[in-house]
């Protein structure tokens, strides 16, 4: 399948012990293709998108994902499309129009990831202070 692909792919580039975060990835694969095939019906910078992607970063937070994981998953998500796409379909024009989908996309799931983590930031009580309503 193409999530299987993505998945050998991402571990080839990862390696060592960041390939343990590919594992729940195949095993949640279908809900995932089928949010990139809503994204690009919608449109990235359409609201429910935006909200998506920011919504779907924050919960990568917890997952342990970095900046460095987003980049290294580019050359294998454009991999993926061009493998799983029918024969002569995927041409340079188009490889470089999902680069840029997915550096969009990666960009507002690390927006996402960010606002998280200010909004938990807010929600602890500042050091050295007791607890108070």
């Amino acid at each position: 399948s193409c999530v299987e692909l993505f998945h050998k792919s991402a571990s080839h580039v990862l390696g060592g012990d960041r390939t343990s975060i590919m594992k729940n990835f195949v095993t949640c694969g279908k809900p995932v293709m089928e949010m990139f095939t809503k994204l690009i019906e919608l449109g990235l910078d359409s609201v429910e998108s935006v909200y998506m992607l920011h919504q779907l970063g924050a919960r990568h937070v917890a997952y342990g994902v970095t900046r460095q994981d987003y980049e290294a998953y580019t050359g294998p998500f454009v991999r993926t499309i061009e493998m799983c796409a029918r024969p002569g379909t995927i041409n340079s024009q188009i490889r470089i129009l999902f680069r840029r989908f997915w550096q969009r996309a990666t960009t507002m799931m690390l927006e996402g990831a960010v606002e998280s983590r200010v909004s938990a930031s807010l929600m602890q009580a500042p050091k050295g202070t007791e607890f108070a309503i």
